[in-house]
């Protein structure tokens, strides 16, 4: 059985969506659940965590072995180059998550292991649902039990084939950020190698020394093998693909027909990162890119801002975990929170004014662009934008955007707005397990389209009228091997 396995790999969490089909059945989706059969959990935090005996484990760490180091923001901090920096408005020379943080490791090595054990976990709910199934026993015809003339027969198991796609903070263009896919495509690929080479339950009792062995040896092995083989062929072979996250949740938007004829803008705001698209929906069911961007201004922002305003020495991590025990009233009276939050969200709505007036509305003569988006949907999802709403009781800081005002700062200037549609109802054409994935439904739909979504479904931008992002960059070679270790392309 095919399982297409959506891997939204999160700043904060990471969430698994499958997509199978048994034989004889329908298609089915179904959300990975990390928790237990009583306590249902569709979110695997972000975390690695190496215990005093050197064995790692993920997620937050219980009441078990005793833990030495956590690791947080790997995601990232591995996604973070002088592009992507430059895109958002910061500094591209310095980085933004600093090293020091991962101690003696890389942020690319860490998120190796924390993958492999999420892989690790998805195929072995498959196998307890193959071992499941196979104890059903085909019995023969009546009179051949009744005289025992035909004895049951077991179902054979079904071999699984897992195709993983995994999302990365990007836009869509072959040309554009394809430094950063690539990247994403090799430490998938390594962590797969884990998985494969070691069963889940293996790769727990491993110290972190055999662990960082393993990998060592396999990227050597990888940079030997491309000296004579092509990296697509090798991706083919190996299962994997890498898919833009913005991309994904708005394919299955249009594809299912939630999403009408018209002209839309996207914000898909997350722990790290946020991604803006604006785009078209044609009648055929498919859509077409006007701009696209992945920026580094999400929730993460709010907690450095809080963070240094009550403490410049306290850390990112520290203050996500103050405000993480918070209740929502607290949080509607906690000045300095609501201040963080107004201040983050200005400067977002800030990038997502210039990409419309720089990438947009120059695509269309004179205002055209703006009788095409005024007051129209800005589709608002992701689990950092809960942040800017009334779930978590700090008013809601997004209500509509400001897309162009004719250059004028004057209140009596004529202003384009899109207006915030927060998705948080969906009726789907498929099966979807388990019915606890519609509360939490702004924070799955990028997983679910990344398991709908086939590799090949690719969107470019319109050739006629291509309007470079910011951080554009043409790319002379391309990269062959992601040095893991020295993070840098060799």
């Amino acid at each position: 059985m095919d399982v297409r396995v959506g891997l939204d790999f999160g700043t904060h969490q990471t969430k698994v969506c499958v997509n199978y089909q048994k034989k004889g059945q329908v298609p089915v989706y179904e959300f990975i659940n990390f928790g237990s059969d009583d306590k249902i959990s569709l979110f695997l935090p972000s975390r690695l965590n190496i215990h005093n005996d050197d064995t790692v484990s993920v997620g937050i760490s219980g009441k078990g072995k005793p833990v030495s180091e956590t690791f947080r923001y790997f995601k990232m901090a591995s996604a973070e180059d002088e592009v992507f920096r430059g895109i958002s408005g910061l500094d591209q020379e310095q980085d933004h998550y600093d090293q020091k943080r991962f101690g003696k490791y890389t942020p690319e090595v860490i998120s190796i292991i924390y993958l492999s054990f999420v892989s690790g976990i998805v195929e072995q709910r498959f196998k307890q649902i193959d071992e499941s199934s196979n104890k059903k026993v085909k019995s023969g015809s009546f009179l051949g039990k009744f005289f025992g003339g035909n004895k049951p027969k077991e179902e054979p198991v079904p071999k699984n084939t897992f195709f993983y796609q995994i999302g990365i903070p990007t836009e869509w263009s072959k040309e554009v950020n394809f430094w950063r896919r690539r990247k994403f495509e090799q430490i998938l690929y390594f962590a797969n190698r884990l998985n494969e080479v070691y069963s889940h339950s293996k790769i727990k009792n491993l110290t972190i020394d055999r662990i960082l062995a393993f990998i060592e040896t396999e990227f050597r092995d990888l940079t030997e093998r491309l000296k004579t083989e092509n990296w697509e062929d090798i991706l083919a072979n190996s299962n994997i693909s890498a898919f833009p996250e913005a991309a994904a949740g708005l394919t299955y938007l249009v594809k299912t027909e939630k999403i009408g004829e018209g002209y839309y803008l996207s914000l898909d705001i997350g722990g790290g990162s946020s991604d803006v698209s604006f785009f078209r929906v044609k009648n055929n069911r498919t859509f077409e890119y006007l701009a696209s961007e992945s920026l580094l201004i999400a929730s993460n922002d709010v907690f450095d801002q809080y963070g240094q305003t009550i403490n410049g020495d306290i850390s990112t991590e520290q203050v996500q975990d103050v405000l993480d025990r918070k209740t929502p009233a607290d949080l509607a009276n906690d000045r300095l929170y609501i201040n963080a939050c107004r201040r983050t969200v200005k400067r977002l709505e800030k990038k997502v004014k210039r990409i419309y007036n720089y990438r947009v509305y120059d695509r269309f003569k004179k205002y055209v662009a703006n009788t095409k988006f005024k007051n129209q949907s800005c589709f608002l999802y992701g689990g950092g934008s809960l942040m800017f709403t009334d779930d978590k009781g700090t008013r809601k800081f997004l209500e509509k955007v400001l897309l162009h005002d004719h250059g004028s700062q004057s209140l009596t200037a004529t202003r384009t707005y899109a207006t915030i549609d927060r998705i948080i109802d969906l009726t789907v054409p498929h099966t979807v397990k388990p019915k606890e994935w519609r509360e939490h439904l702004p924070l799955l739909i990028v997983p679910l389209g990344l398991s709908f979504i086939q590799p090949d479904q690719t969107y470019s931008w319109n050739n006629d009228h291509y309007q470079p992002g910011e951080g554009y960059r043409n790319i002379d070679d391309h990269p062959e091997i992601f040095d893991i270790y020295r993070r840098r392309w060799v």
